[in-house]
């Protein structure tokens, strides 16, 4: 993702809870700053380690986590304050093939 200008510290800030929020909800997750080029921006990789079947698992949903993390209304402050924060955000998914692998 790509944070707007100045709004970098703000939104590192965020992502501390957001990330306390992923490992509540059982999610193993990975945040990695940018900022010596270009655009100040942040990557977030969650590591499925039994592949998709980790999506058909019921976890806590974001907005409980979130108010069990931070108290009750910091989904919907985290939600605003990306708004402010992010200027654009790409998703991907990728997924590892070992037949596919030169090793």
């Amino acid at each position: 993702m790509t944070i707007k200008p100045g709004r970098s510290d703000d939104h590192h800030a965020d992502l501390k809870i957001w990330k306390k929020i992923w490992e509540k909800r059982g999610l193993n997750v990975a945040v990695w700053r940018t900022f010596f080029s270009g655009e100040s921006g942040y990557m977030i990789a969650y590591r499925l380690k039994n592949g998709w079947k980790d999506l058909d698992v019921t976890l806590t949903s974001t907005r409980a986590a979130a108010d069990e993390v931070g108290g009750p209304g910091t989904y919907d402050r985290l939600m605003a304050n990306n708004k402010l924060n992010i200027e654009r955000s790409v998703g991907e998914m990728i997924e590892y093939k070992p037949e596919l692998s030169s090793k």
